[in-house]
């Protein structure tokens, strides 16, 4: 099948079937048990490539970002081994020039309709869907509860790698349970050619203790408390599969300060050149809103182009 079987409507976003073949250990649940050949090296690789162009600026200050650049380039390899296994890798040059390496080995013993899994490796945790059917948000800029520090006080974000350990129960093919490790600092498939509409959300709690406190110390309680949410919702037209979405955004990093908070706003669409859509433009606008009386504005547009193959 192409791109768009596991990857619907907005790649690279998954559907049930995409879920549903990650869960498995990158094959299909009715697959499990049966042994897999890698005859044709093609049906394991996949390419990304992304190009973009940020421009952000705060009312009555000189614009911060204006630029073009290559924020990634990624090449894929994925897919089942033997009987029960299944792997997947990741090489992406990041825009400094890094080399970052994601790889992942899984596991699932069952059948279609109950089996068990396992899971180790690297991984973007949250922003990458690593955590148990949990998929990325669709848009250009990740949430900022995911992507800027929870707290005020420790500058821990989940929008880094992290390393995992999972263990999970799927029954019927859907409903899914797991227990997960982190450890790092840095619905039915729609049918082609109908609308989807999805809704996507998330809160994020964050805790800081044994903060130094007295004698010069920046903190005046040895505790701080940060929170973070986000609400999503997107809509996807019938045939041509362009897409427009919506968001709202809040992180508030230290409870015990009053208006410390910030609320974002998110608008943007993207539009599939053509079919299968390995070819994407998306557009993302954002306003940032701080709850500080009288402080500034920040507003700022993402125009992207990304090539899946």
């Amino acid at each position: 099948m192409n791109c768009s079987g596991c990857h619907y409507p907005v790649v690279p976003r998954l559907n049930a079937t995409g879920l549903a073949f990650k869960w498995a250990g990158y094959r299909m649940p009715s697959e499990i048990g049966e042994k897999a050949e890698v005859r044709k090296i093609e049906e394991y690789l996949a390419a990304q490539a992304i190009a973009q162009h940020n421009y952000a600026k705060t009312s009555g200050q000189p614009t911060e970002v204006n630029a073009i650049s290559v924020p990634s380039a990624s090449l894929y390899v994925g897919g089942a081994l033997g009987s029960n296994y299944g792997a997947f890798l990741q090489f992406e040059r990041g825009t400094e020039g890094s080399i970052d390496l994601v790889a992942q080995f899984a596991g699932a013993w069952g059948d279609e309709s109950r089996f068990v899994g396992v899971r180790v490796g690297t991984g973007h945790a949250l922003a990458g869907g690593m955590v148990a059917g949990f998929d990325r948000a669709t848009g250009i800029l990740q949430p900022l509860a995911i992507s800027s520090p929870v707290t005020g006080a420790v500058p821990f974000a989940y929008g880094g790698d992290a390393t995992e350990l999972e263990a999970s129960i799927v029954f019927d093919g859907r409903s899914r349970t797991s227990i997960q490790l982190l450890n790092g600092l840095a619905s039915p498939t729609s049918p082609a050619g109908s609308a989807t509409t999805q809704f996507v959300g998330g809160y994020v709690y964050g805790r800081d203790s044994k903060l130094p406190v007295g004698g010069g110390a920046p903190f005046a309680s040895s505790r701080l408390i940060g929170t973070g949410a986000w609400a999503s919702a997107l809509y996807a037209f019938p045939v041509s599969l362009a897409s427009v979405y919506g968001r709202y955004e809040q992180l508030d990093p230290d409870h015990d300060v009053s208006n410390a908070g910030l609320r974002r706003y998110v608008l943007g669409g993207i539009l599939p050149l053509n079919g299968p859509p390995y070819l994407r433009l998306g557009i993302e606008l954002f306003l940032d809103t701080p709850l500080a009386p009288g402080a500034p504005k920040r507003q700022g547009i993402s125009t992207q182009l990304q090539f899946n193959f």
